[in-house]
């Protein structure tokens, strides 16, 4: 992987796993780099965003070094704006998260040995990743419509202002007014900006199946069954379900062994 010199750190994470840590060297992006001593598959890992990057991003680091001790190298971003990478979320759009996953999906390409590339993510990282010109994309519980995980966000601000005060210090209306404005958003401590919001209340898997349903593509769905909103998406969405408990949203870790056990199994078709 491309590191600038100066600026990566390397280490080992149990058996057969070594790991570089830096800002990527096309850019300001922070990434983990998690090398298999084999590598079999390339894998991008993309992440939540919001209270949902909070509470899964041990989960995804768990699942990266895990990944790599069967055989596949994995790349973990952290998207502009959130974690380590550099960025202003006040300044950021959805576009640019498009771009920050199309140029760590180029790096990845041209980096790796591997007989296949895939192209993985985590709720919204999950429909980022399926917008890559990937042969295998595997989406774990993405998101049906980025409006339900704006609407999300708006809801806790609100919430917690009303257990904290008594009554909320404004209204939904009045932030949608201001995103209306150009004006960016504090959401309980995770700014939301106008063209984020904008971006994101556009965004339906439905139609992002209609324009990036090429390739092989999983959804790996956090449920004992799969309901009519996952069913009708069309013949070339594949459904898996796992029972499984959401690992979004929760205060304390969990390593939902089950999900991670059904991913290692689909990288392993076809091996």
């Amino acid at each position: 992987m491309h590191f600038p010199a100066g600026q990566m750190r390397r280490g080992y994470w149990g058996r057969a796993v070594e790991v570089e840590r830096g800002y990527l060297a096309d850019g300001d992006l922070y990434a983990s780099f998690y090398r298999a001593e084999s590598a079999k598959r390339a894998i991008l890992l993309l992440p939540a965003f919001g209270e949902e990057r909070r509470s899964t991003h041990r989960y995804l680091c768990h699942l990266a070094r895990t990944l790599a001790r069967n055989g596949c190298d994995v790349l973990h971003i952290d998207l502009a704006g959130t974690g380590d990478s550099f960025g202003d979320l006040r300044e950021i759009s959805l576009a640019d998260w498009q771009a920050d996953a199309a140029r760590a999906w180029e790096l990845l390409v041209s980096s790796s040995a591997a007989d296949l590339q895939v192209a993985m993510g985590l709720r919204l990282g999950a429909n980022l990743a399926l917008e890559l010109p990937a042969a295998r994309k595997i989406l774990i519980s993405p998101l049906l419509t980025g409006g339900a995980l704006v609407s999300e966000l708006i809801r806790r601000r609100l919430i917690k202002e009303m257990a904290g005060a008594g009554q909320a210090s404004t209204s939904e209306r009045e932030l949608r007014r201001a995103w209306a404005a150009g004006e960016p958003v504090d959401l309980d401590g995770i700014w939301v900006s106008g063209e984020l919001a904008r971006g994101l209340e556009g965004l339906s898997l439905e139609q992002q199946l209609a324009a990036h349903g090429e390739g092989s593509i999983t959804a790996v769905v956090l449920a004992a069954k799969a309901t009519r909103a996952w069913t009708g998406l069309g013949d070339h969405l594949r459904v898996e379900c796992v029972r499984e408990r959401p690992i979004w949203g929760r205060l304390d870790y969990y390593a939902a062994p089950t999900l991670t056990a059904k991913l290692v199994e689909l990288l392993e078709e076809g091996a």
